[in-house]
């Protein structure tokens, strides 16, 4: 069980709620994420008071970076490797599965997880 803010209406901040949702076990290629930052944008109040939402109930946010905690078979990436991702609906969760082709890696610079997702927040994921 992971713990995620869910979007039942488009109420804006008042329609987050705290849920637990199951996670299925990793996939082919598919690392598992724990997040330790998410990215909060105005896409995401877009979203959230309905402007542009996504079909109801949804998870918001698009951004995230965190650890890999677990992988399925095939997947090129080590666990513990500081990640990132932008343009991926759903980082309002705890830990997540995120597909590789999104992810991004940290490398053997030793950057801090807030140095990394500020790459994400000038829009653009450099690594």
């Amino acid at each position: 069980m992971t713990g995620i803010i869910c979007v039942h209406t488009a109420a804006g901040r008042r329609s987050c709620r705290r849920n637990r949702l199951t996670l299925r076990r990793p996939g082919p290629g598919e690392p598992r994420v724990r997040h330790t930052a998410i990215g909060i944008s105005y896409i995401d109040v877009y979203h959230r008071s309905g402007l542009c939402a996504p079909t109801l109930p949804f998870i918001p946010g698009v951004e995230g970076a965190g650890v890999v905690a677990a992988f399925g078979p095939g997947a090129r990436v080590s666990i513990a490797v500081i990640v990132a991702y932008a343009t991926l609906p759903g980082s309002y969760a705890e830990v997540r599965l995120v597909p590789l082709r999104v992810l991004g890696e940290s490398g053997k610079g030793g950057i801090e997880v807030g140095g990394f997702v500020t790459t994400l927040i000038d829009g653009e994921l450099r690594m």
